[in-house]
């Protein structure tokens, strides 16, 4: 082997273990919706729902899971986050919660022609705090 490409070769070898050193590690996803909840059999009439997504304040509008520092100042976890964005997460859990517990069936992404929703569910996040002490959340229905 000549020496310009031994050279070229310890120079592309250098190249990629800088890279490998570099690689960040793989993000975690995290969800709100249970891996499974039981639905009960629905009644003859069924009661109808609409879920719709909740308002989020734009601070905790982002993929990446925030969380409050003893200080009170805010961190975001680059490598943990959320599976969907965090409305449809919020949504999704709250509508799967009112079905089973209403024997309901939400209309929201179903092409249900002719239903009308009994309810329609809508929300606002007010506070989402998340810290080393546990969860707060205030919504306003």
């Amino acid at each position: 082997m000549k020496p310009v490409h031994l050279y070229l070769s310890a120079v592309f070898l250098a190249g990629l273990v800088f890279l490998a050193g570099c690689a960040s590690p793989e993000p975690r996803y995290h969800t709100l919706v249970p891996d499974r909840l039981a639905l009960p059999a629905l009644p003859a009439q069924p009661r109808w729902i609409q879920v719709q997504p909740p308002a989020v304040p734009a601070g905790l509008d982002r993929v990446q899971l925030v969380l409050r520092r003893e200080d009170g100042g805010l961190r975001r976890l680059e490598n943990e986050r959320w599976a969907a964005a965090l409305p449809d997460e919020l949504r999704d859990a709250l509508s799967l919660q009112l079905q089973a517990r209403l024997g309901a069936v939400d209309l929201y992404r179903r092409g249900a022609a002719g239903e009308a929703p009994l309810y329609r569910v809508s929300a606002e996040v007010l506070r989402l705090e998340a810290g080393p002490t546990g969860v707060e959340v205030a919504v306003s229905w």
